[in-house]
């Protein structure tokens, strides 16, 4: 009898065993899965946030080439500006090239954080390329530009919102339609802008490139938003 309960401790013993090293094994199948998604997610995410961070190259360049040649007193303050976004802009890069050292819990709140400093670059970089007009006729022209082309990005939202559930969507809704009622007195106030005098000019002149510049930012947040909450569109 002693001689089977020792048996019997043994094959239970063995079981555990196995049952042990199955269960680590099962483990580190899926903490391996775990680490493969993770890894292709911060890969895609690096190669749309890279193309991200060459356009606004592309559009630092463009400014950097016009307050050179507006020369050292026209563009004191934007050649300022220029160097923040640079520095903000090789901050991201560098932090992009971290992110592989992240957990995947790290991850989301760190891409999160990210794009949102991304959208603040950007937008910050299109307020300095409309300021970077100091003639009239110039920065009008800009401007109109800036307007028309918020208003075919919020049509292109809209048009994602239609046919969409009521209740799914309603927030989405509520905020485009602010962003449009925003459009609005943005156009008023570029339309003033033709006819105004000098000294209204120079006050108009930085209320609509605050303006246009916050616009953008809060559109280019509800994207953020959509795409983070693809079931809600």
């Amino acid at each position: 009898m002693f001689m089977h309960m020792k048996t019997l401790l043994l094959v239970g013993s063995i079981g555990l065993f196995l049952g042990l090293v199955g269960c680590t094994e099962q483990q580190e199948i899926e903490m391996a899965e775990t680490r493969n998604d993770v890894a292709q997610e911060v890969a895609a995410f690096q190669e749309d946030f890279e193309r991200e961070l060459q356009e606004v190259d592309r559009h630092l360049q463009e400014l950097s080439a016009r307050v050179d040649a507006a020369g050292e007193a026209a563009a004191g303050e934007l050649r300022e500006t220029v160097a923040s976004l640079r520095e903000e802009r090789e901050e991201l890069a560098r932090q992009l090239d971290t992110l592989a050292d992240h957990s995947a819990e790290e991850l989301a709140a760190t891409r999160d954080t990210m794009e949102r400093r991304l959208i603040e670059l950007e937008t910050e970089l299109e307020r300095a390329r409309l300021m970077a007009h100091t003639e009239r006729e110039a920065f009008l022209q800009a401007a109109e530009e800036y307007v028309r082309d918020l208003d075919q990005r919020i049509a292109r939202l809209e048009s994602r919102l239609e046919g969409q559930a009521e209740a799914a969507s309603e927030a989405y809704r509520d905020r485009l339609a602010d962003l449009r009622e925003a459009q609005a007195d943005l156009e008023e106030k570029v339309a003033r802008l033709s006819h105004a005098t000098r000294q209204e000019f120079e006050t108009l002149r930085d209320e609509v490139a605050e303006d246009l510049a916050d616009l953008d930012r809060k559109l280019r947040e509800t994207v953020h938003r959509m795409e983070e909450d693809p079931g809600a569109v």
